[in-house]
C-alpha cells in the first residue's frame, strides 16, 4: 500500500517596509532651507558693502575735485562810478587757493582801454617774483609772479599786484574791468597743476 506523503504548504512570505524616519527628512529639510538662506542673506550682504564702499569712493573723488578749485579776483578802495580825467584809480588783484599751496599764477585783466590808460604794476610780498608784465595789447594787462625759490607755498587769500589807471575821460558810470579766466592759471605747488576755476564774479567795476 503507497504512503501518501502530505505537503505542508509554505507560508506566503510578506514584504517588510521599513518605516520612514518622517522627523529625520523633515530636519534635513529644514537644515538645507535654513543654509540656502544664510547663503543669500550673506551674499546680499557682501553686495550692499561694495555698493557703500564704491558710493564713498565715488563722493570722495568728487569732493576733492569740488575743492581743488582757486580763484583770481579785484579789489579797490577807490570810489566808484564817478571820475575825472586826469585821475588815477588803482586795483588790486588778489589770488586765492583756500588750504591748497601755490608757488606761481597768470592773469590776464581785461579793461576798457578808450576811458583808462595803464600806468603801472606794484608788486606785493606774497608773490615778489616778477616773471612778466605785458601791456602791448591795449585793453589787456598780462602778469605773472611767483614765489622765491626755497620760499614756502603761499595759501589762502593774498594780494598780488596792484595795478594803477589813469583816466581819460571824465564819466559818472563805473568802469569795467574783468579777469580772462581762460588765459590765466593759478599753478598749485605739489604738481605744478592750475587749479584755477571759472569764476562768475570775475567782473569788478571801478
Amino acid at each position: 500500500m503507497a504512503t501518501k506523503v502530505k505537503r505542508v504548504s509554505k507560508p506566503a512570505t510578506k514584504s517588510v517596509k521599513t518605516p520612514i524616519n518622517k522627523s529625520g527628512a523633515s530636519r534635513a529639510f529644514w537644515l538645507r532651507t535654513r543654509f540656502i538662506f544664510y547663503v543669500v542673506l550673506i551674499t546680499a550682504a557682501l553686495v550692499a558693502i561694495s555698493v557703500g564702499l564704491m558710493t564713498y569712493h565715488d563722493t570722495k573723488s568728487t569732493t576733492t575735485v569740488t575743492n581743488q578749485a582757486g580763484a583770481l579776483f579785484l579789489q579797490s578802495l577807490d570810489s566808484h562810478g564817478s571820475h575825472t580825467a586826469g585821475d588815477t584809480v588803482s586795483v588790486t588783484l588778489y589770488e586765492d587757493s583756500g588750504t591748497q599751496g601755490v608757488n606761481a599764477l597768470q592773469a590776464s585783466v581785461r579793461y576798457p582801454s578808450e576811458k583808462i590808460e595803464f600806468v603801472s604794476a606794484d608788486t606785493g610780498t606774497a608773490f615778489p617774483q616778477e616773471a612778466a608784465t605785458d601791456t602791448g595789447t591795449a585793453g589787456l594787462v598780462r602778469v605773472a609772479r611767483s614765489i622765491k625759490s626755497g620760499a614756502a607755498p603761499v595759501k589762502g587769500a593774498k594780494p598780488v599786484v596792484t595795478l594803477t589807471f589813469k583816466v581819460l575821460v571824465d564819466s559818472s558810470d563805473p568802469f569795467e574791468l574783468s579777469i580772462d579766466d581762460a588765459a590765466s592759471l593759478l599753478v598749485r605747488s605739489s604738481d605744478n597743476q592750475s587749479i584755477l576755476g571759472s569764476s562768475a564774479s570775475n567782473k569788478f567795476e571801478l
